[in-house]
């Protein structure tokens, strides 16, 4: 008899416990998940495949300048070029605002071989105020010339993949693949004189292009928080 009621009881507080869990917001799990699987620098850079404003499949390989099948023939992973992954919005204030200094990074740094690339992660739906619309991210680049290559996380997965939480939000792609830098482009896109900031992301390519280590690797990002879709859009289409 007592076998059974201590079972029953056990049963009873683990229903109770699975109630529980279903009852926590599913947007505040989504949230902790992404903190604890933040990519960080050391770590390999997730590959993805996602589609420009012009409708072509672009993947994280083709932007370091590596075939398809670059790595088959040997075991050491092939050099390619730097990448930078800057998860962006054209209505967030905070990423507007850091638009004309990565511009000037961009312009700098290309020069020297390195891969810039936005990536507009906020679809939360053509019904919600935050969703922002292809041709409304093209006339952004029109009239702002943005000079590096803009592409459409349709689902925000590259986003959830990456761990981006903010707009804008840094990741810094080393030549063997790896991630070498993450987060914030500067001190403050406010500050103008460079002599009271400090520019983690130039301080980064320098580092990484002279083949030493950055002298700080991760830095929480700043900015408006990325506008994912609802989890029950996520699965449609």
């Amino acid at each position: 008899g007592n076998h059974r009621e201590v079972g029953a009881i056990m049963n009873t507080r683990k229903l109770a416990t699975l109630s529980l869990a279903l009852l926590v917001p599913a947007s505040g799990l989504c949230a902790q998940d992404r903190a604890s699987r933040r990519v960080k620098s050391g770590m390999p850079a997730p590959e993805f495949e996602l589609k420009d404003l012009e409708g072509k499949k672009v993947t994280l390989r083709a932007l370091r300048g590596l075939s398809a099948k670059a790595d088959e023939d040997g075991a050491k992973p092939p050099e390619g070029k730097v990448v930078v992954l800057d998860f962006w919005s054209i209505r967030c204030p905070i990423s507007v605002g850091w638009e004309a200094r990565l511009k000037e990074i961009c312009a700098r740094y290309s020069a020297r071989g390195v891969v810039f690339v936005a990536i507009n992660s906020n679809r939360a739906g053509e019904d919600q105020g935050t969703h922002e619309r292809d041709e409304d991210i093209k006339a952004y680049c029109k009239k702002h010339a943005i000079p590096y290559r803009v592409l459409i996380d349709e689902k925000a997965r590259v986003a959830d993949v990456y761990g981006a939480a903010r707009t804008p939000d840094i990741f810094v792609v080393g030549q063997k693949g790896t991630i070498r830098y993450t987060g914030l482009i500067d001190t403050d896109h406010r500050i103008s004189d460079p002599e009271k900031r400090r520019d983690y992301l130039a301080e980064a390519l320098d580092a990484v292009l002279a083949g030493e280590e950055p002298e700080v690797r991760d830095i929480a990002p700043k900015g408006c928080s990325i506008k994912r879709p609802r989890a029950e859009r996520r699965g449609k289409g």
